[in-house]
């Protein structure tokens, strides 16, 4: 089930984005904030970002942790407006390289997430 499209009314859901009615209760928290897409499903995984930010205020991602680890971003290969199309919500989305393989990585609010399938570390 697919959450609300995003609108100019009413308070966004913390964890989709979708905005909604006063009192209203968003669908993704009924699922228990998560979305079943054709590759399962996924949820908002928060994590800490290790970034550089240059004298124009750009963000770079540097590494992410993940559980107790740290992860080095080899390559951030584009930075753009987009929607978080597995998890729900949207932000600044990054394309970065974690030791071969391409993800995303996204800035919304403040805080850093990834689209992580339900049941992941």
């Amino acid at each position: 089930m697919k959450p609300k499209t995003m609108g100019t009314y009413g308070k966004p859901c913390k964890e989709c984005g979708a905005r909604l009615d006063p009192g209203e209760v968003c669908e993704c928290v009924k699922l228990g904030g998560w979305f079943m897409t054709g590759q399962g499903k996924f949820q908002r995984k928060y994590v800490t970002v290790r970034a550089e930010h240059n004298e124009e205020g750009v963000m770079k991602p540097l590494a992410i942790k993940w559980g107790d680890l740290w992860y080095e971003i080899d390559r951030v290969s584009n930075q753009q407006q987009a929607a978080a199309l597995k998890a729900g919500g949207q932000g600044m989305r990054y394309t970065v390289r974690i030791n071969g393989k391409e993800t995303y990585l996204f800035f919304d609010n403040g805080m850093w997430f990834v689209e992580a399938k339900c049941g992941a570390a």
